[in-house]
């Protein structure tokens, strides 16, 4: 539909703001979105991400033999809608999961070369999309919402928040950062139960490669790799984007949660890798307590 082979009518793209031209008019972009809940092509960039990173598993599976070949015939259409969304968080989400997957199947030496190669390619084929700046223009405009909700919680707001819904209201758009976003709207005890999630499940699939656990089912040990690529991935996409409360943030959650729940029952012996007690609610607690003053700091020095 994007590309105007066929028009499906109930696909509406979106034209967006993308900066100032030399004459001082505002420059306008067609971003490719999808429908129902990825009408947002930001929403729909993280997912096609995560769908990319499936597509490498099956591309890598020796068992299928030739007929893996086929999954790069979707990952080829992935990398264009990925393109065509015109999402930087998307792009990001990208880098994210690329070197995770890198790093954790080849090592630090791989993963180090594969970035490079990523800087050098990006102006090429993204264009525009790779433009991310932190001084000037978008990436800056977003910096100054993070300050504003921020400034909200200084207050009596600080435990729960403004919330859910409240951050438009206060700052003019959405935080573009989830962290952020979850931090003002639900407080520093909302915002710490929302990293939380994404917390446990990082430490939990740390924990499975460093015990070295023996699994029994080798294609269930192969997916670890990819599964820590997606999340990775998703966590760096909400470093620019707002996805607190949508389906598929939780979709990827609930595949780490399955899957650590499964790894620890096909483990020899079983064992639970995350077990919530008094210890990991202090590492909680510590952890968001950084991030959060990680974030301030962030804001104070390139606010302006």
């Amino acid at each position: 539909d994007y590309l105007n082979w066929h028009d499906f009518e109930f696909i509406k793209h979106v034209s967006d703001r993308d900066g100032i031209d030399v004459t001082g008019k505002d420059m306008r972009v067609w971003r490719m979105r999808g429908i129902g809940i990825f009408q947002d092509p930001n929403d729909i960039s993280l997912v096609i991400v995560a769908s990319g990173v499936l597509c490498a598993y099956f591309v890598t599976d020796k068992t299928l033999k030739g007929l893996r070949l086929a999954w790069l015939v979707p990952m080829a259409i992935l990398t264009v809608g990925l393109l065509l969304t015109r999402s930087r968080g998307g792009l990001l989400t990208a880098g994210g999961a690329g070197m995770a997957l890198l790093l954790c199947r080849f090592g630090g030496r791989t993963a180090f070369v594969g970035a490079l190669a990523g800087l050098c390619l990006l102006p090429f084929i993204a264009g525009r999309q790779a433009d991310i700046s932190i001084g000037d223009g978008t990436g800056h405009a977003r910096i100054e919402l993070w300050r504003e909700g921020l400034a909200e919680i200084r207050s009596a707001d600080i435990l729960f928040g403004i919330g859910e819904g409240m951050y438009a209201d206060v700052a003019g758009l959405v935080a573009h950062n989830s962290y952020v976003h979850a931090y003002v709207e639900l407080g520093l005890v909302g915002g710490t139960f929302y990293f939380g999630c994404f917390f446990f499940a990082a430490l939990a699939l740390y924990r499975q490669k460093d015990l070295n656990l023996e699994l029994e089912d080798e294609q269930f040990k192969r997916f670890h790799p990819y599964l820590v690529a997606m999340l990775v991935g998703w966590c760096t996409g909400m470093l620019s984007l707002s996805r607190c409360y949508v389906v598929p943030t939780y979709m990827i959650l609930g595949l780490s949660a399955a899957y650590i729940n499964l790894a620890g029952m096909h483990a020899n012996p079983r064992c639970l890798l995350v077990s919530w007690d008094r210890k990991h609610l202090f590492r909680l607690a510590s952890a968001s307590a950084m991030l959060f003053v990680a974030i301030n700091v962030f804001v104070r020095v390139f606010a302006g």
